[in-house]
Formats: C-alpha cells, structure tokens, sequence
C-alpha cells in the first residue's frame, strides 16, 4: 500500500513540460500543407522525402513561400526550422543552419538542391 501512495504522488509531482512554437505569421507548417495541383504534389513528396533521407524532423520545418520558376522550371520551397523563429528562450538552441530552399526540377522529378540560407 504504501509503494502505491509513493507511485501515486511521484506522478502527481512529476510535470513533463512541453514547449510550442508559433509559426511565423503567413507560413504553413511542413505537415500541413495542402497541394492544390499535381505540380505541387509531385514537388511536396520528393520535398518530405529529401527531408527524411537527410534525418530532418519533418514537424519542425515551415513553409515560408513556394512557387514555380517558370524561366528554370524549378519548384521551390523556402522553409524556415522552428527552432530559428528568434525565440527568447535560451533552452532552445537557434538552428538556423536547417533554413533553406529546396529545389525541385520538374523534368527530372526530383529535389536537386538544399541550399542553405538565414533569415
């Protein structure tokens, strides 16, 4: 009886603490993005796939801006990691390094480039 009240007050003094971030104002998380055409399908999965080659936390990245190069046929996505949204929380180690824009080359039907930059 009593290591069950012990395991009963561990729990209740026991907090897990679990921190949001808010996304950048006109940005779309990563996962929740919607691709409205085949191009941006097409464009979305090799997107999340480049990501998960590379070992990326897919739910950390948002989508800043994409759009189509018509001149180049390139896709891109610009995305931005959360943990580089300028929080003030010095927990949280800025990553600013995963900021980058994926190129995806519609002829071949696969991400080309990550390139990295700062925002």
């Amino acid at each position: 009886m009593c290591l069950f009240l012990a395991l009963v007050l561990f729990q209740a003094h026991s907090k897990s603490i679990t921190i949001l971030v808010n996304a950048p104002e006109g940005a779309v998380g990563l996962y929740e993005f919607a691709p409205e055409t085949e191009l941006e399908k097409n464009a979305y999965i090799s997107a999340i796939e480049y990501l998960k080659s590379k070992k990326k936390e897919i739910y950390r990245y948002y989508i800043i801006k994409h759009g189509l190069n018509v001149n180049s046929g390139i896709y891109q996505f610009y995305l931005q990691h959360s943990a580089s949204l300028g929080n003030s929380d010095k927990l949280i180690i800025n990553k600013s390094y995963n900021n980058g824009i994926i190129h995806y080359d519609v002829k071949t039907n696969k991400v080309i480039k990550f390139e990295r930059w700062r925002r």
